[in-house]
């Protein structure tokens, strides 16, 4: 784990983890990574802006993060445990 050993609780509806399912059995790969290129066991930043550029003027990831980290904070989680996690996330 990049996260120091610590768990973190994503939630998702049954569509996206029927789908993320479905996308693993797909995927040709053990990565621990979940979204990962031919290149490498993981993509990189910049091809993740690209993708989200190419389908959205509006969502970036960098705004995912603020979004979430934001969320964090407005629902307990310190400033210390988000700056950690900050520099774990992964794109």
């Amino acid at each position: 784990m990049e996260n120091g050993g610590k768990v973190r609780t994503v939630y998702m509806n049954d569509k996206v983890v029927e789908a993320l399912k479905e996308y693993l059995k797909e995927r040709k790969s053990d990565s621990p990574y979940l979204f990962i290129s031919r290149q490498s066991n993981k993509l990189s930043r910049s091809r993740m802006n690209q993708i989200f550029n190419k389908y959205s003027d509006i969502l970036t990831p960098h705004g995912g993060r603020h979004y979430a980290f934001t969320n964090m904070a407005n629902n307990g989680f310190s400033i210390i445990e988000i700056a950690m996690l900050r520099w774990s996330f992964i794109y």
